[in-house]
């Protein structure tokens, strides 16, 4: 009977993500309407672009000659023709809530907005001859489970899910899922000129959602809290902790604590030199310095008050489905790209 049951719900999930896609599709062919779409390996030259145009790090696009470039590592074809992972975010955001930006409170104001914060990153210099290197499986996507895009939320007051994600119609697309995180947060696009050069605009953005941000900051600030001073983290970053092998089941308990799920990348002898700059068996980081350096950036809020809810909406997320993708055939309509 509960296999039976599951099956059902699978079903009316997959279900839920066709007509998702299918209203997408019809949005994403709206837009494109008139447009002419090249997937290249690398961007045209400045000096050919005769119009403004916008210079995404997906894409670029030229409204005055209708023209859109995409890079070949951020082009998927869903059925209407090619788009980004942020084109996807977008549409997916536009076709659940109507266009409508999300509002909030004057107290969500000036408590998460104005105050804003990015990412963890903590390094304490070491080396650990046995070390594992954890990761918060799929953080963004386990939160935007839990929570919802329009998650209501105020540190140490409530945190209130609203709707879910089960219809977004592509997990498996790290990129995609992430962007509805990331493009809550505003920022600049570099637009080029051909008169004048470089200039930097904010773009109406519908998918700001400043809250969003600042719940999934709050957690990941959180849980990098404990994983620090209760299981001995030496680096953090973002959703990726460094410990020695004696602590592995105290990171176990910071993984129940909070109900999220921790996931093992790497093992084996580790060397912190700093933020970003690190070695844990074949996985480096970024940068390379002579001289370690510590760093600390984690801001919890109210972290005691926070994992107690987190932990208690954790039932929310479900994992099994991620990588389970939708079989994209011609009812949902393909479209024909020009390739260069």
């Amino acid at each position: 009977m509960k296999l039976k049951l599951k099956a059902i719900q699978v079903e009316v999930k997959l279900d839920a993500r066709r007509d998702r896609l299918l209203a997408m599709n019809q949005l994403r062919r709206e837009k494109n309407e008139g447009l002419t779409i090249h997937i290249v390996d690398k961007f045209p030259e400045l000096s050919s672009l005769k119009a403004l145009t916008y210079l995404g790090s997906f894409s670029w696009t030229c409204a005055a000659t209708k023209e859109k470039w995409i890079r070949v590592p951020f082009a998927f074809d869903l059925g209407a023709g090619y788009v980004t992972p942020s084109d996807i975010a977008r549409d997916y955001i536009a076709t659940k809530f109507g266009g409508a930006r999300l509002r909030c409170n004057s107290k969500q104001w000036a408590e998460l907005v104005r105050g804003k914060k990015h990412q963890p990153l903590f390094a304490e210099p070491c080396t650990l001859p046995n070390a594992y290197y954890l990761d918060m499986k799929s953080a963004y996507w386990q939160l935007l489970m839990l929570g919802g895009y329009d998650v209501d939320y105020m540190p140490n007051r409530y945190l209130s899910p609203r709707s879910d994600v089960s219809d977004f119609p592509v997990p498996e697309i790290k990129l995609a899922r992430n962007c509805i995180v990331s493009m809550g947060l505003p920022s600049g696009v570099n637009v080029w000129q051909p008169l004048y050069g470089f200039q930097k605009k904010t773009p109406k953005e519908l998918a700001v959602n400043l809250v969003l941000w600042a719940f999934v900051q709050d957690v990941l600030h959180g849980f990098a809290h404990d994983m620090v001073f209760q299981a001995g983290a030496v680096y953090v970053n973002t959703d990726g902790y460094i410990i020695s092998n004696e602590n592995i089941r105290k990171a176990n308990e910071v993984e129940e604590a909070w109900g999220l799920k921790l996931t093992i990348r790497h093992h084996g002898k580790a060397e912190i030199r700093g933020a970003g700059d690190y070695d844990i068996a074949d996985s480096f980081g970024r940068r390379v310095r002579t001289v370690p350096r510590e760093f600390s950036y984690i801001r919890p809020r109210a972290v005691d008050w926070l994992r107690g809810k987190v932990k208690y909406w954790s039932k929310r997320i479900d994992l099994s489905l991620k990588n389970v993708s939708l079989q994209i055939d011609g009812d949902l309509g393909h479209d024909t790209t020009d390739l260069q």
